[in-house]
C-alpha cells in the first residue's frame, strides 16, 4: 500500500460557502501559485466538508490559466452525479495536472442549507 504524503500547503479555497458560482475574475477561486518554491505539484487533492446533509448537484471544477486569462471547466466533480455529504463524511477528488493552474475553482448548485469548506493540498506517492 502506498502512502499519501502532503507537501507544499494547502490552499484553502472556500473557507465557509453556502453557494459556488462560477468563477468570473481572474482572483477567484483557491491562488495554487502559492504552493512553496521550486516547481509545483501536478498531482493534488481537492477536499470538500460540510456542516450538515446536503448535495452538490452539476458540480464541476474550474481551473484559471493566467497565460491565457481563462478560467476552463477541467473536470466533472463527480463524474457528473450529485455529491452526497454529512457532516461526518465528505468528498475527496484527486486532480492531476494541476501545476498549470494558477487558481482553482468548484462550481456546483448547493442544497440542504450546508456550509462548506473547499480546500485542496498538493500530495506525493512514496
Amino acid at each position: 500500500m502506498r502512502s499519501r504524503k502532503t507537501h507544499g500547503k494547502k490552499v484553502v479555497i472556500e473557507a465557509a460557502a453556502t453557494t459556488l458560482p462560477a468563477p468570473t475574475l481572474a482572483t477567484d477561486g483557491g491562488d495554487l501559485t502559492t504552493w512553496g518554491s521550486g516547481p509545483r505539484t501536478d498531482t493534488a487533492a481537492l477536499t470538500i466538508d460540510s456542516d450538515g446533509t446536503g448535495t452538490i448537484t452539476g458540480g464541476y471544477i474550474a481551473g484559471y490559466d493566467a497565460q491565457d486569462a481563462k478560467w476552463r471547466n477541467i473536470a466533472p466533480l463527480d463524474g457528473g452525479l450529485t455529491v452526497s455529504l454529512t457532516a461526518g463524511i465528505g468528498f475527496e477528488r484527486r486532480l492531476r495536472d494541476v501545476g498549470a493552474l494558477d487558481a482553482i475553482q468548484v462550481v456546483g448548485a448547493v442544497t440542504g442549507g450546508i456550509t462548506l469548506a473547499i480546500a485542496i493540498k498538493p500530495i506525493e506517492r512514496q
